[in-house]
Parts: structure tokens; C-alpha cells; sequence
């Protein structure tokens, strides 16, 4: 993959070679970045899933008005709180409703009830949130936003000009921006190059922002390097990464300012708990963090919240680290710190985890209707009027009948993996989230100013 902002990132910070999303899903993984606990601990997950039953962790722990969360706590500390890309943790009444998929986008019509959808969903995140600052959003995944077809596009550009614009609008004061991107969702087979470049969310755009190379630029420098266009949009997000942090350092703020580059799940193993958690984290803060160095503990998302907090200098509350731990002193290089985790759980869908340093321990828990159907599937596989299996299909249909009578109350049990020592190579990007913190560094005597 073509990625040089970003492979430059990692050559400047620090890179987590043990980092976990601690589920493998966009939404609940996001709400445990935001939150510092575990999706489960959702109050509209625990609503859908009463205890005593058996749950299905999916896109449902969002995040409620009552719950404490990071970007409030940054706010009630003195920053600046902003907000642009894809949320995905619950926005009620941010979806177009009345607006057919083949509707003009130009249509006043179309256009008031986008717009006013729209601005629904700002308000909320803005009101229930904590966010001073939000625009270019995307409240779900761009196909699920009630849009006419024409505009159920990426639209990268737009997002990272909101980025450089509450920069520009920051400089006075510390800040907070979390820049979560839609991308690279669908990245080998959506046709991004050539979507409408004027289509967002909040309507029609009357011209391209100029605030990256083109689509065709990046097309054209990934297959002069003699990479698979498959991977172009890996190289799209990093002309995007590569604007922001251009503009930090056009306003003298980069070497103070924590810049955090990761995923919520890998495109591999997603909605499992098998190492598609595993995923790249990159920390680079020049004025406290060594260049080039690698932690290779465990943490994981859940981490995060408690540790941006440690850094501002902010008292978490009670339950943003009864899951969550501060990894502050191992970025300072204290290796034998107590913030070491010995072990970390998983989950996702009916799946929950033990991951540690050499091992994980993985117990998938379907619903017996789940577990009927997976039955019934292996004994047509085998009923001889479905005719002669061969080959592989022979192999499938015997394993699963084998499973089928050793494991009657779960298709897919316990299962116990042995973790070898890996190094992460990037061969597939997930979707990406950015978070940056100005003024991090003796925040009482630089609070409100420059």
C-alpha cells in the first residue's frame, strides 16, 4: 500500500504492537473508544438484551444522553470539543425519511427533507454529545442515511476540509477533534474514483474541496508504484491524514499536540473475536513520546478514554475505568509500570474472549435457534437426495455432522489459541479513526492560550 503520512507517523511516534479493538464491529467498538467500558455496557445494548438473556452484541451500543464520555470530559476540562466524519453510536431522527433512491438530489423538496434530517442530527451531537464543533458527518453508514441513490457516496475530501477548518478556528485554545472516516469501507468493489465528488450527506456541494490531491491523482501514483488499484483508497486516507497534520504543523502546534491513528476492526475477522481486534494504533506526541518506539503489552481501546485523560490532566470518573487503564506511563517509558494488563476480554456477536500474552480463549455462544439451523443445514448436506458430495463438500458435510452430535448445544464451542509473537503488517486498511489533543503538556498553564 501506498501510505507515506502515514508510515512517517509510526517513524515519529510510537507504534502498539498488542493494541484490540475489544469488539469487532464499528458501532460498539467506537462506543468503547468514547467511553473507556465495554459495549455490553451500553444502556440501549441492555435494553435490547435484559439479563438472562442470551445477547448478540452488534450495531446497538450506542451511546446514551446520560452516559459520561470522553468528549465531555475534555469539554468540562477547557477544550475545544469538534467532530467530523462517521459516528455511528446513535443519532435519533438524523435519517432522510419520504426521499426515494432514484429522487433528484436538486429536487427543493429532496433537499428540505435531507437538510432538515441533517441538522436533527447535528443538534443531537452537539446537545447530547459534548461536541462544540460538528460538521461533514455521516450519522451511519453512507447507504443507510435515507439518500437518494446518487448521493450515497464517500466523500473524503469533504470531511478532511471540516478537519482543517476547525483547526483554523482552534488555534486560540486546546482542543479535541475525533475524525472517524467512512472509509475504507467497500474499498474493493465500491467504485469511488468515479462518484459524484459534490454528494454529501448534508446535500449537494456547488464545488469539489480543494483540500487533497484528486481521486485521479491517487489513482494514478498507486498504479505508477505498481500497486493493486484494489488498494488505492489506502492511499486516499493517507493524502487525507497527510492535510492534517500539515496543518498542525503550519500553526507551529504539532509538537505538542497527540496525534492517534487506528482502527475499530480489521477488514479480516470482523464481527469475531479472533485477531481481526488486533489492530494498528499509533500515538506520536513529539514533545513527551520517543520517536520510533514500540510497546508491545496489551491494550486496547478501552484504554484510551483514561489515558487522553491522564495526559490533559483530568480526574476520569468512577466508570470510565472500571474497564479501561491508563497507559500514560508506558509512553513515558516506564516498561514495568502497573498500567500492564495481564489480560483483556473480547466480544462480539454471541462470542466472548480472554486474550493474553500467549493465549486466547474464545467461547461462541449462539441461540439454540441459531444452533437448530446450523443442524439442519448439516443433515441436508449428508440426506442422500441432495445427491454425491465430493471433495471439499464431502469434508465440510462430514465435519459438520461430527459437530453436530459432539456439541449439541453450540455448533462452534470453546476454543483455545495459542498467540506466537507477530509483527502487524498492513496489508489490508479498516476503517480509520484519528483523534487529536492540543496542549496536552502542563494544561493548567496553557489552558486558553496559544
Amino acid at each position: 500500500m501506498l501510505t507515506p503520512n502515514i508510515d512517517n507517523l509510526a517513524r515519529q511516534g510510537v507504534q502498539f504492537s498488542r493494541f484490540y479493538a475489544t469488539s469487532s464491529l464499528c458501532t460498539p467498538s467506537r462506543y468503547s473508544l468514547l467511553t473507556g467500558r465495554y459495549a455490553t455496557r451500553s444502556p440501549n445494548f441492555i435494553s435490547r438484551h435484559p439479563s438472562g438473556t442470551r445477547a448478540n452484541l452488534q450495531w446497538d451500543a450506542f451511546i446514551d444522553e446520560s452516559e459520561t464520555n470522553l468528549i465531555k470530559e475534555m469539554k468540562k476540562a477547557g477544550y475545544k470539543t469538534g467532530f467530523v466524519g462517521k459516528w455511528h453510536n446513535g443519532a435519533p431522527n438524523a435519517i432522510a425519511r419520504g426521499v426515494a433512491r432514484d429522487a433528484d438530489p436538486y429536487d427543493p423538496e429532496t433537499k428540505r427533507r435531507i437538510a432538515e434530517s441533517y441538522q436533527r442530527g447535528i443538534a443531537h451531537l452537539k446537545e447530547k454529545m459534548g461536541f462544540d464543533f460538528v460538521e461533514r458527518v455521516y450519522f451511519e453508514n453512507k447507504e443507510q442515511l435515507g439518500l437518494p441513490s446518487r448521493m450515497q457516496t464517500h466523500n473524503l475530501e469533504w470531511i478532511t476540509e471540516g478537519a482543517l477548518k476547525f483547526i483554523d478556528e482552534s488555534l486560540e485554545k486546546p482542543f479535541f477533534l475525533y475524525i472517524p472516516l467512512t472509509e475504507p469501507h467497500g474499498q474493493y468493489y465500491s467504485d469511488w474514483v468515479h462518484e459524484d465528488p459534490l454528494a454529501t450527506p448534508a446535500g449537494m456541494l456547488s464545488e469539489i474541496p480543494e483540500v487533497q490531491p484528486s481521486r485521479e491523482d491517487v489513482l494514478k501514483r498507486v498504479e505508477e508504484t505498481g500497486i493493486d488499484p484494489r488498494n488505492a483508497m489506502a492511499n486516499w486516507i493517507d493524502d487525507s491524514v497527510g492535510a492534517v497534520l500539515r496543518k498542525l504543523e503550519e500553526n507551529s502546534l504539532e509538537a505538542n499536540t497527540v496525534v492517534i491513528f487506528t482502527s475499530d476492526h480489521q477488514s479480516r475477522g470482523k464481527s469475531t473475536c479472533y485477531e481481526g481486534c488486533r489492530v494498528p494504533f499509533i500515538l506520536r506526541w513529539p514533545d513527551r513520546v520517543k520517536a520510533g518506539s514500540r510497546i508491545e503489552s496489551l491494550t486496547a481501546n478501552i484504554d484510551v478514554a483514561a489515558t487522553l485523560m491522564d495526559i490533559a490532566g483530568i480526574v476520569p470518573p468512577a466508570d470510565m475505568i472500571q474497564d479501561g487503564r491508563g497507559f500514560l506511563p508506558q509512553l513515558l517509558g516506564n516498561g514495568q509500570s502497573s498500567s500492564r494488563r495481564k489480560a483483556l476480554m473480547l466480544e462480539c456477536s454471541y462470542i466472548k474472549a480472554v486474550v493474553t500474552e500467549r493465549w486466547k480463549y474464545i467461547a461462541n455462544r449462539p441461540t439454540e435457534e441459531i444452533t437448530e439451523m446450523m443442524h439442519k443445514e448439516a443433515q441436508e448436506i449428508e440426506d442422500p437426495s441432495c445427491g454425491a458430495l465430493t471433495g471439499a463438500d464431502a469434508a465440510t458435510g462430514t465435519e459438520m455432522k461430527r459437530a453436530s452430535s459432539t456439541a449439541p448445544t453450540a455448533i462452534f464451542p470453546t476454543i483455545l489459541i495459542r498467540i506466537s509473537s507477530m509483527i502487524w503488517k498492513r496489508t489490508r486498511l479498516s476503517r480509520i479513526t484519528s483523534l487529536g489533543i492540543r496542549n496536552i503538556a502542563n494544561r493548567q498553564t496553557n489552558l486558553g492560550k496559544r
